[in-house]
């Protein structure tokens, strides 16, 4: 079971590996969305590093790099990312 610092309203996850690496997305206490990465027993938030109105994450690889998606604040434009986490 994942055991968040926030609140949140609800929390999916979308991509485990043998290794225990889990991503998703899960909405705040505020009706926003954003993405997540659980691995070594740690929840960490996933954004991206500017102004948006959601991040969502689709999946990740063997090598840990994660596609996702976010919205632009003001318009209904989404983009697509690979990140690649430290």
């Amino acid at each position: 079971m994942l055991k968040q610092k926030h609140e949140s309203q609800s929390t999916l996850s979308r991509k485990s590996f043998d290794d225990g690496q889990i991503v998703g997305d899960y909405t705040d206490d505020l009706g926003r969305f954003h993405g997540f990465l659980f691995k070594s027993g740690l929840f960490f938030t996933l954004g991206v590093p500017f102004p948006s109105t959601r991040t969502g994450i689709s999946g990740i690889n063997q090598r840990g790099q994660i596609v996702g998606e976010y919205g632009d604040i003001g318009s209904s434009n989404s983009h697509g990312f690979v990140a690649t986490p430290k």
